[in-house]
């Protein structure tokens, strides 16, 4: 038998997803605008439109660019938008007051959960909320965050 020594991997040279640009069909801005600043708490980058129509959402390091285009390709469960959230309780709640539709995704772990919504252009968007750790507590396992 022979070992083999392994190193450790190099870190990434990737520090952040700069931005996303999502295809959007033109006219829907009021819709869209509701949505991703009401709902997911984006604020506009820019007041307006761009020069090509585009409205940008986000915080440095963290933007969200929804260009108009004449044939937008959008394939809800093959490309989506996946971003993590404080609480997918609170975004259940808000869903259901709006009244929008949702579905909610369970894993094998309790921690393995999702909620799947769409814009109003049918972009699918999987949000995520980030589980710190677990915590056992008087023989049970109980989820705990950090403050």
């Amino acid at each position: 038998m022979r070992l083999v020594e392994r190193r450790a991997p190099q870190s990434s040279r990737l520090s952040a997803v700069e931005h996303v640009i999502v295809d959007v069909p033109h006219g829907r801005q009021r819709e869209l605008i509701a949505f991703y600043e009401e709902f997911l708490r984006l604020p506009r980058l820019h007041p307006d439109a761009d020069e090509r129509g585009a409205l940008v959402f986000g915080r440095p390091g963290l933007r969200l660019e929804l260009r108009p285009v004449e044939r937008p390709r959008i394939e809800p469960f093959r490309r989506r938008l996946t971003v993590r959230v404080d609480s997918l309780a609170e975004c259940r709640e808000w869903l259901e007051s709006a009244g929008r539709r949702y579905l909610m995704v369970s894993g094998l772990a309790f921690t393995n959960r999702c909620l799947l919504v769409a814009d109003p252009c049918a972009n699918l968007i999987e949000l995520r909320q980030d589980w710190d750790h677990w915590r056992p507590t008087a023989g049970r396992v109980r989820l705990a965050r950090n403050a």
